[in-house]
């Protein structure tokens, strides 16, 4: 372990994160054809039926009820 530097008031003195902050980490970002792509078919009433279903399971759920209570 390093030794740690302190101030008068008893704070540690710690280095600059600057350095960090410059470096490039992002994802260089790449063509997606997804949405170009004719090979997706979305099937509405599944999808409907699942979101009605998750609407119902989160009325039910606990955490509404207390969040509900609590408003």
């Amino acid at each position: 372990m390093s030794n740690h530097k302190y101030d008068s008031d008893g704070f540690q003195i710690v280095a600059s994160k600057k350095s960090f902050k410059n470096k490039s980490t992002k994802v260089p970002r790449q063509s997606s054809d997804f949405l170009k792509s004719k090979s997706f078919n979305i099937d509405i009433e599944k999808s409907y039926k699942k979101i009605i279903s998750a609407v119902d399971v989160l009325k039910d759920c606990q955490f509404s009820k207390d969040l509900i209570k609590s408003v």
